[in-house]
């Protein structure tokens, strides 16, 4: 006679039912949310005179509380994406504050095969 061999019953898989806190992505934005600050750094440049690289924009504070935004710009090789250099710079405004941003002399290197990107957030979010 062949033994028998004993197999514990498996649980059930249950659905997840969804809890109160799945945003809705259909809402609209509201006040107290969570602040974009995409859109806080306008008329960036960064261009390269001769081999020497630097950066210039305008920062601007639209949300209603003081914020530090760290702004950073980065010269990439167009090649595979990686980073040739960078540097980040952290500016502190106060609620509709709007201020310049200069990074001067950030990099020395030829502009052929690179590229220029720059970004902006907020800390603490």
């Amino acid at each position: 006679m062949a033994p028998t061999v004993s197999v514990p019953v498996q649980p059930t898989i249950t659905a997840v039912t969804p809890s109160d806190d799945v945003i809705d992505p259909s809402a609209e934005p509201s006040d107290g949310e969570l602040f974009d600050a995409a859109s806080s750094l306008t008329d960036a440049s960064c261009e390269a005179t001769g081999d020497v690289w630097s950066f210039t924009g305008t920062l601007t504070n639209s949300d209603s509380e003081k914020h530090t935004f760290t702004v950073a710009v980065f010269i990439v090789k167009r090649s595979d994406g990686s980073d040739v250099a960078g540097k980040e710079v952290d500016i502190t405004l106060e609620p509709g504050a709007t201020a310049p941003v200069s990074v001067p002399n950030f990099h020395t290197g030829p502009r052929t095969g690179v590229e220029c990107l720059s970004g902006v957030t907020v800390k603490g979010l």
